[in-house]
């Protein structure tokens, strides 16, 4: 081979690389400019994390979309469903219940969520001479992240003496963005593009069409490349996260937090069981990872998931699965309040916020 032959064969290889990597640009480039004339948009847009319930609502009627029925709701001045002011009166020892619609009531008129329905319990239980109010701190659709960001906004200056966090169902919705990074951006390279991807790229948005789509709530996952592409709103970290935030603000006043896990449609069709013996109606990947949750962050974990049963149909609504009715709120709440009276009479400590 003569002499200087290597070099220029080298050079003539990365020019063909360079060449076909500006060729591949420019149909990228043009595929994307065509799908933008055409009106496809992100794979992504936007949606609100800071909604809450209007304020001051006098039993205004809802009705939903698809229910055949309506119901009444009355909020306070933070677009909360509770009859309680932000401002609390000495010797109160205040309980908030933070969760999604089920804490909410969806479906129910005001005195029969599941938090209203705590109070009377739980008064019998604990007020010996104190008076007691339960917060309903529940919002329709919320997950963990928009809870977070709610116990920041509003339930923290409520000064709560405890707090029972009932993870929403909502973390585990299909999301190209978590509620995080929604809000706060992505972490990490791989994050970042995918985000950026997700955010301004109309061929992201093709390829996942073609791939399928993002999967309905409940919908499998679909398989191969499009769960490379797809997560959940809220992941365990993220969860544990705000977590540890609400746990660091309760520690400092010296109030309590503790993990809640109420009965769905598929525990309440089983007979009533002990926690550590429930283990049919729940799906158990996600039990044990609120569990391990509570253990890392040394709170505790009220488990009334087999407190019901098998009355399924008559403790939910015929056209909502998904919903106690009046009657499921009032069984539920009868149940957890021996497990909240016995965490608070006992003053079970509250473990440090992990590091």
């Amino acid at each position: 081979m003569p002499q200087g032959a290597e070099p220029m064969r080298l050079l003539g290889t990365l020019g063909k690389a360079l060449a076909g990597l500006l060729v591949a640009a420019l149909v990228l480039g043009a595929v994307e400019g065509g799908a933008r004339l055409v009106g496809v948009g992100p794979a992504w847009q936007a949606e609100p994390m800071g909604w809450r319930s209007p304020p001051n609502q006098k039993n205004h009627r809802m009705q939903g979309l698809q229910e055949p029925h309506d119901f009444r709701v009355s909020t306070n001045a933070d677009g909360l469903r509770t009859r309680h002011p932000r401002q609390k009166a000495q010797g109160v020892l205040r309980i908030a219940v933070m969760g999604d619609s089920t804490i909410f009531g969806w479906g129910v008129d005001d005195p029969d969520s599941l938090p209203e329905r705590l109070d009377a319990p739980l008064h019998h239980r604990l007020a010996q001479g104190r008076r007691v109010e339960v917060i309903n701190a529940g919002q329709p659709g919320y997950s963990s992240a928009q809870l977070g960001w709610l116990w920041q906004e509003v339930i923290n200056g409520y000064a709560p003496d405890a707090v029972i966090f009932v993870p929403p169902n909502h973390d585990l919705s299909p999301a190209l963005l978590s509620d995080e990074e929604t809000v706060r951006g992505a972490r990490g390279a791989a994050a970042t593009l995918r985000v950026g991807l997700s955010r301004h790229s109309r061929i992201y948005h093709l390829l996942l069409k073609a791939l399928g789509g993002v999967p309905r709530p409940g919908e499998a996952g679909g398989g191969g490349a499009r769960e490379a592409l797809v997560g959940q709103r809220v992941s365990t970290a993220e969860r544990e996260a705000v977590l540890a935030r609400i746990l660091a603000d309760q520690q400092a006043r010296g109030g309590l937090l503790a993990l809640a896990l109420i009965p769905f449609h598929r525990d309440l069709a089983l007979p009533p069981a002990p926690a550590e013996d429930f283990d049919s109606g729940s799906d158990l990947a996600r039990v044990k990872l609120h569990q391990a949750t509570a253990a890392r962050l040394g709170i505790p974990l009220l488990d009334v998931r087999g407190c019901c049963g098998p009355d399924a149909d008559a403790l939910t609504f015929e056209f909502d699965r998904g919903h106690l009715n009046a009657r499921g709120n009032g069984a539920v709440a009868d149940a957890l309040a021996p497990a909240v009276a016995e965490w608070l009479q006992g003053g079970l400590p509250v473990g440090p916020p992990p590091r």
